[in-house]
């Protein structure tokens, strides 16, 4: 089985301290998840989560600006392990 993994979502995305700062909190509450960065834009948020966002292993996305507002608009109730704050 693999490691249970979890990203950040955004474009551009290079610049995030997301991996680093949730990688530290893993770490220390002993959680074996990976943390990485995907530069996902607005355009490209649908394929991703039918894609490579709709394989097994995933444990949760953070998303920034922009993805925020698209984020909101394609979240349906059937979607609701995924738990939109602020939508």
């Amino acid at each position: 089985m693999s490691r249970p993994r979890a990203a950040v979502l955004g474009h551009p995305i290079g610049h995030s301290l997301s991996p680093a700062l949730h990688g530290a909190a893993y770490a220390m509450l002993g959680a074996d998840i990976t943390y990485s960065r995907r530069d996902v834009d607005v355009a490209e948020l649908p394929d991703f989560l039918a894609g490579e966002g709709a394989q097994r292993g995933w444990v949760g996305w953070s998303v920034t600006m922009p993805l925020k507002s698209a984020w909101c608009r394609i979240w349906t109730p059937s979607l609701r392990e995924w738990r939109p704050w602020g939508c």
